[in-house]
């Protein structure tokens, strides 16, 4: 008797074994009513997603300068490592979303250049 891992019925209902892994995407998506799945419509979808991550770079980019106007004003407040770790997270996000967008252009040129 092969043990119950290999069932035909558990490869059936969950092939790649997703049931166990739980992330913040499956969160979300697990609490949209069929409704709401229904009206998203994919263009926008995705143009909300462009703007929560460039609105989350935006963010990480504000956090050094707030860090290091508290530093100023309460200097027992802010650890020097802090604004050290949110310069690099800052610069690591921008110099990403610029290879990004980098990459997107230089697709849609090829695109064009496909005709």
């Amino acid at each position: 008797m092969l043990p119950s891992y290999f069932s035909t019925r558990s490869i059936l209902q969950d092939p790649f074994k997703l049931n166990g892994l739980r992330t913040d995407i499956f969160d979300k998506l697990n609490f949209l009513k069929d409704e709401e799945k229904a009206n998203i419509s994919s263009e926008k979808d995705f143009g909300n997603l462009l703007l929560k991550a460039l609105d989350d770079v935006n963010t990480l980019q504000m956090e050094p300068t707030r860090l290091n106007e508290k530093l100023i004003t309460e200097p027992n407040s802010v650890d020097i490592h802090d604004i050290t770790l949110a310069s690099a997270k800052a610069t690591l996000s921008l110099s990403i979303t610029k290879e990004l967008f980098d990459r997107a252009i230089r697709a849609y040129k090829e695109i064009i250049n496909v005709r």
